[in-house]
């Protein structure tokens, strides 16, 4: 089998490298393409040098192929995908109830805390009389949101050594395996009913468990590992890679035990969670308290997005 491997993108751009003579040494095309203006482009040029393609996408969990033979059956530009339906937030946060919520949900976690916090963080380092004039059209509680990403990332959770990214990663497991859950059903109890004497964990509402933190388990293990290595590597610490040092740490990690609080309000629709973005409260004094602390800080070190 003889392999030529390309590295630059199919474009209009890219003309002078995919021009006649590539394309007449090409029999068919596999499109494996991340984007839909890639997948239309590569759809017309087979169409235009009588070229069979076999065009191939996922979105979640769901995949689609399809064969095109130009002037045989319809190309890939001759139709559009209906639009995805948004997943609401409540649905997201507290209740999924199909494999590709907990995808979603999976990839904003990993962007609000390793991708996210870095490049607003170093926003913050780069200008912070520009950074705090553009976040002034926010609301009070996206302000407030934004300044405490940037003290949480320079000041409270700063990880001085490598192992502080562990017992991060130790305690991200505590928060959102445990903690939560617990706390969502503190207010939704497991047999509680809804005013029609239904119970709220019922159709579309999956009825979830805590976990404890167990270092035997594969998958709470890998967690830990993956998420120390990259809180590591955004904080350009040398991350601790060796699995047992790792497992060491874990067996000595004592969370404090979970205590449920009171007022703590969780949205069950999608206009419950809309109204609580919106409320103030006494959101305006922390954040002028935030301004203040960020202001009196003398680190200025930027991190690396992931």
């Amino acid at each position: 089998m003889n392999i030529l491997a390309l590295s630059e993108r199919v474009a209009e751009d890219t003309e002078a490298i995919f021009n006649d003579d590539y394309f007449n040494d090409v029999d068919c095309v596999t499109n494996a393409l991340d984007n839909i203006d890639a997948r239309r482009y590569m759809d017309r040029r087979c169409v235009y040098y009588h070229l069979p393609l076999l065009e191939s996408g996922t979105m979640g969990t769901k995949g689609n192929t399809q064969v095109v033979y130009p002037h045989v059956t319809e190309s890939y530009s001759s139709s559009n995908d209906p639009p995805e339906k948004d997943i609401p937030i409540c649905t997201l946060k507290n209740f999924p109830y199909e494999i590709q919520h907990t995808i979603q949900w999976a990839r904003e976690m990993f962007q609000g805390l390793f991708t996210n916090p870095a490049e607003t963080t170093n926003q913050f380092v780069a200008d912070e009389r520009q950074f705090l004039e553009r976040i002034e059209s926010m609301n009070p509680t996206q302000r407030y949101q934004v300044l405490n990403t940037v003290k949480r990332a320079l000041v409270d959770e700063r990880p001085k050594k490598p192992e502080d990214c562990i017992t991060w990663a130790l305690d991200l497991f505590q928060q959102y395996y445990h903690n939560q859950i617990s706390q969502l059903l503190h207010n939704f109890p497991a047999e509680q009913l809804t005013s029609q004497g239904v119970k709220f964990w019922s159709g579309t509402k999956r009825c979830p468990h805590a976990l404890d933190f167990d270092v035997n388990n594969p998958t709470h293990f890998e967690f830990v590992y993956a998420a120390s290595i990259l809180r590591a590597q955004q904080y350009r610490l040398e991350p601790i890679m060796d699995r047992s040092r790792i497992a060491e740490i874990a067996k000595s990690f004592a969370p404090e035990p979970f205590q449920p609080r009171s007022g703590v309000r969780i949205a069950v629709t999608e206009e419950e969670a809309s109204a609580q973005d919106n409320m103030e409260d006494d959101t305006e004094t922390q954040v002028e308290q935030l301004k203040l602390s960020l202001a009196r800080l003398n680190i200025r070190t930027t991190l690396d997005p992931i």
